[in-house]
């Protein structure tokens, strides 16, 4: 069973989505980004657990490495991930889907105002 994403309304990796799976990140283990990832998630009172994961609906497509490069006999060789990976530093930002009155006074408004344009 893979795992599912810990957002509010999100069914990635859910029966429901029948049989579509899509890749999943845990949590960093770095706590500074750690809290910045819940901060930017919108769930009250959220304390992840290990299994806790952020589906890749949440990522910028530059924030997801899918793609290993490397040198062979002077030239580039792209090889498909089999798991994509995150960028160093890659915070969750993409809710487009979800109503800006659940994220409440912890979203700036500069992030607000952001995701009304997103909406639109």
């Amino acid at each position: 069973m893979p795992d599912r994403c810990c957002v509010t309304n999100c069914k990635s990796n859910y029966k429901s989505t029948k049989g579509v799976y899509v890749s999943v990140f845990k949590f960093p283990k770095d706590e500074r980004l750690k809290s910045e990832w819940m901060r930017k998630i919108p769930r009250q009172d959220f304390e992840p657990s290990q299994r806790s994961v952020v589906c890749e609906k949440h990522f910028h497509d530059d924030c997801i490495i899918r793609y290993d490069e490397i040198l062979r006999n002077g030239e580039i060789c792209r090889f498909q991930r089999k798991n994509p990976k995150l960028k160093p530093g890659s915070i969750p930002t993409i809710f487009s889907w979800m109503p800006i009155i659940l994220f409440g006074t912890r979203t700036s408004e500069k992030e607000k105002q952001r995701r009304k344009i997103e909406e639109k």
